[in-house]
């Protein structure tokens, strides 16, 4: 495959966004739109690349503000001022339009983690419609429990300051996830039962873990918008969904909240809805041992 790196301007009007595209050897076929986790970048996905090129497809993606190379003279894990959400959303779709400007091919949205709810919200606000929608460690929260869990984090913000990291937003967000790893050898135990797989993300220099309070307010806003009732009504029920996840993510409470999700998306008549959950995977599951079976189901939730 070949690596194209470029930056363009962010919807923040001042942050150069880092992007990249990975293109095939052989004639393309489409292109697939990657848009990565909270503290990690897009850099972490070049055997998710290497793999799709092989098939024929492009695949591109960016690091979202605040992450990875999309710094500049910003601060790690921070987006801006609260309620920025938006503006990470914004940036996927200009990316989307340089590269549908350049290639006329069947389009997929790929995101993981943030990057679900960050396509889960696109999925909402822009007309743009895709081939189909692979969503990997999504889920549904209750928006209720959210607005509780925002008004404490708003709370951390307003003392401490919106870019700051705070023991509190710590033990809220990513400690949270690693009380429920038995005898977990590190604080990110929950990602991925992988010990590469871990090891790799504990040594990744742009791999920022310390999660300001804005940052953290507004993922937990993406995930509130994405689960509230109305939002979900707004979403286009005729695109087809694959949701997967480990099966022991303790971001989809151990498949609990995945299975919730597609209930609710049956509820609200979605035609199209494949779920594959992976025994023995926990959060990461791009960098689990057998990481390969989980681009085998993509693959084929693209070809069919």
């Amino acid at each position: 495959m070949k690596k194209f790196e470029f930056n363009f301007l962010s919807s923040d009007k001042k942050t150069m966004i880092y992007a990249v595209k990975y293109l095939p050897e052989i004639e393309p076929i489409g292109i697939i739109q990657i848009a990565h986790g909270i503290t990690e970048h897009i850099g972490r996905y070049e055997k998710v690349c290497a793999y799709f090129t092989e098939l024929g497809y492009i695949v591109c993606g960016n690091d979202n503000i605040g992450h990875g190379r999309s710094i500049n003279n910003g601060k790690p894990m921070y987006l801006g001022p609260i309620k920025s959400w938006d503006k990470i959303v914004a940036d996927f779709d200009k990316l989307r339009q340089i590269m549908t400007e350049e290639y006329q091919l069947p389009y997929y949205f790929l995101g993981f983690s943030l990057g679900s709810f960050l396509v889960r919200t696109y999925l909402i606000d822009y007309q743009f419609k895709p081939e189909k929608v692979i969503l990997a460690g999504t889920s549904y929260i209750n928006p209720l429990l959210l607005s509780i869990i925002m008004k404490l984090v708003l709370g951390e913000a307003k003392k401490y300051g919106e870019d700051v990291n705070t023991p509190l937003i710590s033990k809220l967000s990513l400690e949270s996830y690693n009380k429920k790893i038995k005898n977990p050898s590190s604080e990110c135990d929950w990602l991925c039962k992988s010990k590469k797989g871990l090891n790799n993300y504990l040594k990744d220099k742009l791999c920022y873990r310390e999660i300001s309070c804005e940052l953290f307010y507004d993922l937990l806003y993406g995930i509130k918008y994405t689960c509230e009732n109305k939002n979900i009504k707004r979403m286009k029920k005729d695109l087809p969904l694959l949701l997967i996840s480990g099966a022991e993510d303790p971001v989809g409470d151990n498949s609990k909240g995945v299975l919730k999700l597609v209930k609710i998306y049956k509820k609200k008549q979605f035609i199209s809805i494949d779920i594959k959950l992976h025994e023995g995977m926990r959060h990461d599951i791009f960098h689990e041992d057998d990481y390969e079976k989980v681009l085998d189901d993509i693959r084929d939730f693209i070809k069919k």
